[in-house]
């Protein structure tokens, strides 16, 4: 008798915690074009509500993720929440998102812009890229913007993801006040040629430009205090990494942080120190 209430108590709980759960998610269907829809669902948070999870079709080109679903505020992009979108050229954003994951908006081949409303207050878009408002922090840029970004001065920090497998960019200019190079922040740009990472660089996160296939030059100022955990793994195609400073006494260096060329002999690329431009 014990044993059956106690499985009827087990199976009522994990009923309330399922029908629960699912109250807090809502669907919204989107048709567009001729045929073709977008599925946008939501989760309640909050401020407001959540989008957890976008899924269009090959005639979406575009979506805007409006301000109120049901009454109640969009604030936030969760994690997933745009990734893989295969489809999806450009992406409007309202005034009412304060929060966005970094895997939010993660791998969309197609993406080409970014456009965030000029009355919010916690984000902004320069040509198509997204960053905080203050300008310090570059959040996301879509795979298919430009080929060659000029980073602007006033960036600080790029965040975790931000150019997470933007295989259509070749070249970039990081701005001299640049401080931090987030985890994952380059990986698998497979067309960029080379990095010439500025002065005033104090962290290069983990697998910061690991799988860059076709990157060729590296070169690393004097500034740079930590090297992450694969951070340069199997760049290919790079001879030698070329430091400014003398040494490495002063830098922190993770696991693999660059490529081996014969991990059976424990054969991996060199490292030159104290070059000048």
């Amino acid at each position: 008798m014990k044993k059956n209430l106690l499985r009827i108590f087990a199976i009522g709980s994990a009923l309330f915690f399922l029908l629960s759960f699912a109250a807090c998610d809502k669907e919204n269907i989107l048709l567009k074009g001729e045929g073709g829809q977008a599925t946008v669902k939501y989760r309640s948070n909050d401020s407001g509500v959540s989008l957890y999870r976008y899924k269009g079709t090959s005639d979406i080109l575009a979506y805007t993720v409006p301000d109120e679903y049901e009454g109640s505020p969009v604030t936030a992009l969760m994690e997933f929440s745009f990734a893989n979108s295969e489809y999806l050229q450009e992406l409007t954003l309202g005034p009412n998102i304060n929060s966005i994951d970094v895997w939010a908006l993660t791998n969309c081949s197609k993406l080409k812009s970014i456009t965030v409303s000029k009355d919010n207050q916690w984000f902004k878009d320069i040509d198509g890229v997204l960053y905080t408002k203050n300008g310090d922090t570059l959040l996301a840029f879509p795979s298919m913007n430009t080929t060659a970004l000029i980073i602007p001065a006033g960036v600080e920090r790029i965040a975790a993801n931000a150019f997470y497998k933007c295989s259509n960019l070749v070249s970039v200019q990081f701005p001299s006040g640049l401080k931090t190079i987030g985890d994952r922040a380059f990986l698998k740009c497979k067309a960029l040629t080379a990095v010439n990472l500025p002065g005033g660089l104090t962290t290069i996160g983990n697998d910061a430009f690991s799988f860059c296939h076709a990157m060729e030059d590296v070169y690393v100022a004097s500034s740079v205090t930590s090297i992450g955990n694969y951070a340069f793994f199997d760049a290919t195609k790079v001879s030698a990494i070329k430091m400014e400073a003398l040494n490495g006494d002063k830098i922190t260096f993770g696991k693999d942080w660059k490529y081996k060329k014969d991990a059976k002999f424990n054969s991996d690329i060199p490292v030159e120190w104290g070059v000048q431009q």
